[in-house]
């Protein structure tokens, strides 16, 4: 596996952090950092950066934000939209905040064949470990 140059590296983290501070919004650094149990001076090194995020960090970021598991990385290079081109394209996709509603529609897409993706998408989750869950069900082609 090839090393990533220095300027590659540096690179991908000035875009990640650009992707933070676009997903920030009208959140202040303090706000966010608040939410993530990290002093404001980490956010702010984050959205210039300079320091590696490791993956659970960019995970939380991504929770805490409210944005799609992965929107971090791919907008700043770290997953290749590659392997999401050559993942099967669905045929359609249902989400919902009820898990009995994502079992019918599992339930249904298996009783004709169909193949099924099925993704719990954390929405919050309380300090003992409680939380509430998008669900999303992907009914994928038939092989």
């Amino acid at each position: 596996m090839a090393k990533a140059s220095d300027a590659d590296a540096l690179r991908r983290r000035r875009l990640l952090g650009h992707a933070i501070r676009r997903a920030r919004g009208s959140r202040t650094q303090a706000e966010l950092a608040a939410a993530l149990h990290v002093p404001q001076p980490s956010i702010c090194k984050w959205e210039q950066g300079k320091p590696d995020l490791h993956y659970e960090q960019v995970h939380g970021l991504e929770v805490e934000l409210g944005v799609p598991l992965g929107t971090l990385g791919l907008s700043s290079g770290y997953v290749s939209v590659h392997a999401l081109i050559l993942s099967p394209t669905p045929v359609t996709e249902f989400e919902t905040d009820f898990m009995p509603e994502a079992l019918g529609a599992v339930e249904a897409a298996a009783r004709l064949g169909f193949p099924i993706r099925l993704m719990a998408e954390p929405m919050a989750v309380d300090r003992q470990g409680a939380g509430s869950y998008r669900w999303v069900v992907t009914i994928l082609p038939k092989q």
